[in-house]
């Protein structure tokens, strides 16, 4: 896809394509996206479309992510309390990625932590915002060693309730945990 010198075209073709995109395309867009320094809240808007062109966005979003850690990080909280009102998508596992590509903006941190914790004890969660929650909040014990007990506890109860493959990781995070408390 060639893009043209105007942003809302390329917004328009990103709107038309992205429901039936590939991974390889989304990677193209996302280097275009980043070399010619497209501003990301105005590609946000992409959001508000239907489903599949809102969630292969927050698809694109990653790839961005991977580029571009900075430009990313730079509108994740403006993206994340845009995202909030929506209700005809899912952000729990592309915002645990991002903050696991990109770090949690310190600005809001204590708010993020909540959420990732939250999507860590949900029913609701599927096994990937679990997983890429569990690392995000492991990756923040580091920073903040207090949180390790609180970790381990969320874990244990945990174990039991998901899938073994989560299990695995899940008991790998906390050896490290307790060898880090050691």
């Amino acid at each position: 896809m060639k893009t043209s010198n105007s942003h809302s075209s390329f917004i328009k073709e990103l709107s038309i394509a992205l429901p039936t995109s590939s991974a390889q395309q989304r990677n193209a867009w996302a280097a275009i996206i980043v070399e010619e320094k497209m501003s990301l809240r105005k590609l946000s808007d992409l959001l508000f479309l239907e489903n599949k062109v809102a969630s292969r966005f927050l698809w694109l979003l990653t790839g961005i992510g991977e580029l571009d850690n900075q430009k990313l990080m730079d509108e994740l909280v403006f993206l994340f309390d845009r995202c909030i009102p929506l209700d005809h998508i899912k952000i729990e596992a592309s915002f645990a990625n991002y903050w696991l590509i990109c770090g949690v903006p310190v600005e809001k941190e204590a708010e993020y932590i909540d959420c990732l914790f939250k999507w860590l004890n949900s029913s609701e969660s599927n096994m990937t915002t679990k997983s890429r929650s569990l690392f995000v909040l492991f990756k923040l014990t580091k920073k903040y060693p207090d949180m390790c007990n609180e970790l381990k506890l969320v874990i244990h109860e945990q174990l039991d309730r998901n899938t073994a493959d989560f299990k695995k990781r899940a008991n790998k995070i906390l050896a490290q945990l307790n060898q880090n408390l050691n």
